[in-house]
């Protein structure tokens, strides 16, 4: 995780795990990205890989045979429901055969990468980078003296890359999902600037008020997030356009503008500005322990991530959570009750109630891990807790999403359940990051043994200073209540 600068599009990044597109409107290329293929540290991880991948395939034949013979019956009757049956048998037996294929690759190169995981888990030299996929030496102090002060060169750079998307493929495309209740005869921008009106693309309206636009902004946000459609440029496209949307119509002057002449001046602004929906959740206090969170990340405007990007914001992002973890665990018990208000703070926010326990839990964690002497015992913890925290978020965030789903569909949604929701998107991905930042302090070869002991003593006082100020905040609040 030493510092790069971020790659070009002409690089050769094959250590990179693909986790987004660098061109739109690959249909196959999407299915594809659904299985997992990332590099396994050893069979246990391959394993898991192959059940995900395996499970993916089903899932993938399963709802082609059963969507194909709807369609077809719809567009040709009987003809049309017999084809897509012999379709969806072959969409069957395709994806089965899929995720067979690339399960048993990725429990093969588990396998292969077993000898050198556990020779690396009895020497503890080197660190297991999972977002690049291979071992690393980790020496925080030359790591920390290069990380950038801030990401505008990325957020630079994913702006280029939404501009040549949108130039690409945007300009006169249909609305991503249509409008509720807009009059089609209503002029709006479409003819003045070439883009989807935007009260159209939000579906309300253009006498909505400022509240139906922002329900109307939240159940869109939910189905379109680029989260929830990984590797789907398309999706990304319609986020970003339904985001500008929102931006100018929640905006009273701008909105005013917009409603006067159908278009309105806009800046991008500085990447990577907290939005009103971080604002809420309280990002600025929760910044220390947790950073951005992925999902946030999509809510500035007029960007565009690839896999490239995104791998680079989220190395960025481990290794400053490590460094705010260096100062606060190198040092007495004063350093330790210097931050104490910040946590307070944190856990303050609506964001902290959920969020800084999963924090608290990640810490201790890492800290048992590093003082558990016996090398397999380390790693099957470590793989165990890894493996359940994120079942545990994963389940969490699908009974969010399905009742938020649910309830945005029959247009019940409020903005604290859609809150809620958010809150449960971003339990895994503050588990994976917080729990990666904290090991890489207990594998800092520039740190002697004793130190990294120390560091992990503290940790765990630390969690417990978490933990108990969570339970007396939810203590008042239930005495309040």
């Amino acid at each position: 995780m030493k510092k790069e600068s971020v790659p070009s599009k002409s690089e050769n990044t094959t250590d990179l795990q693909p986790e987004g597109v660098d061109m739109p409107g690959e249909p196959l290329d999407v299915i594809g990205r659904a299985f997992s293929n990332r590099q396994p540290k050893h069979i246990g991880q391959g394993l898991a890989d192959a059940v995900r991948n395996v499970a993916v395939g089903l899932g993938v034949g399963i709802s082609s045979f059963i969507a194909l013979p709807i369609a077809g019956g719809k567009r040709e009757g009987a003809t049309g429901v017999a084809k897509g049956i012999g379709f969806g048998l072959l969409g069957l037996a395709g994806g089965a055969a899929a995720g067979l294929v690339t399960g048993a690759r990725q429990l093969g190169r588990g396998v292969v990468n077993t000898k050198a995981a556990v020779e690396e888990t009895i020497r503890r030299e080197r660190y297991w980078c999972s977002i690049t996929g291979g071992w690393i030496e980790v020496r925080l102090n030359e790591m920390l003296a290069d990380i950038p002060v801030t990401d505008d060169d990325i957020y630079c750079k994913a702006r280029e890359e939404y501009r040549k998307v949108s130039s690409s493929s945007w300009d006169g495309a249909a609305s991503p999902s249509g409008s509720e209740g807009n009059d089609p005869s209503e002029e709006g921008c479409e003819g003045s600037c070439g883009k989807e009106d935007y009260y159209s693309l939000i579906g309300v309206e253009r006498t909505a008020t400022t509240s139906q636009i922002r329900a109307a902004f939240h159940r869109k946000a939910l189905t379109l997030h680029p989260d929830k459609n990984t590797g789907d440029a398309e999706a990304t496209q319609r986020f970003q356009a339904i985001l500008e949307a929102y931006n100018v119509l929640s905006n009273d002057a701008q909105r005013s503008e917009y409603d006067a002449r159908g278009s309105v001046d806009i800046n991008a602004g500085e990447g990577g500005l907290t939005s009103p929906i971080e604002q809420s959740l309280g990002a600025t206090q929760l910044e220390p322990f947790i950073g951005r969170v992925e999902w946030a990340v999509h809510l500035t405007p007029y960007v565009y991530f690839d896999s490239e990007l995104r791998k680079e914001l989220k190395k960025r992002r481990v290794l400053r959570l490590a460094q705010n973890l260096v100062r606060f665990v190198d040092g007495d018990e004063s350093t330790l009750e210097s931050v104490r208000p910040l946590i307070i703070d944190a856990v303050s926010t609506r964001g902290g109630a959920r969020l800084m326990p999963v924090v608290a839990q990640q810490y201790a964690a890492a800290a048992r891990q590093h003082l558990t002497s016996s090398s397999l015992l380390r790693e099957v913890d470590n793989f165990g807790t890894s493996k359940l925290a994120f079942l545990g978020g994963v389940a969490d965030a699908t009974v969010a999403c399905l009742t938020t789903a649910v309830k945005a569909a029959r247009k019940r949604l409020d903005g604290d359940e859609f809150l809620d929701t958010v809150l449960a998107l971003c339990e895994c991905d503050v588990q994976k990051n917080v729990l990666r930042a904290a090991r890489l302090l207990f594998y800092d070869l520039s740190a002697s043994a004793e130190q990294r002991n120390t560091r992990a003593y503290n940790l765990l006082k630390l969690s417990n200073m978490i933990k108990d100020i969570c339970l007396s905040c939810s203590s008042v609040v239930i005495e309040a209540q």
